[in-house]
């Protein structure tokens, strides 16, 4: 998956370029060519993991190669290892969305 520049869309990086050089050289920010659309059997899914989880599946989609398997998920749980309690993060459905609220981190502003 290729990133561009909110700023110049003709800037197209990898994961592995934007990760290291945080806002683009023309102070935009980077957003991904595309979004992954997920099927609907995907989404319900997503319900059946805990927070790491869903984390991983999710992150998979937007780095790409850049992280071995194992390493991806080593970096998820040690990010959120006190990311414990279900309550803090209750996933609902809206119609056809599934939300994810965060409430007791200090920055719960999700």
């Amino acid at each position: 998956m290729k990133y561009f520049s909110t700023r110049n869309s003709t800037i197209k990086l990898s994961f592995e370029e934007i990760f290291f050089k945080g806002l683009a050289s023309d102070g935009g920010l980077f957003l991904p060519e595309n979004f992954p659309k997920l099927e609907e059997l995907e989404l319900k899914n997503f319900t059946k993991l805990n927070f790491q989880e869903t984390s991983y599946e999710i992150f998979k989609m937007y780095t790409g190669d850049t992280f071995e398997k194992n390493d991806l998920k080593n970096i998820i749980n040690k990010a959120y290892k006190s990311f414990r309690n279900p309550k803090d993060c209750r996933r609902q459905r809206v119609r056809k969305y599934f939300l994810c609220t965060i409430t007791s981190w200090p920055d719960s502003c999700f």
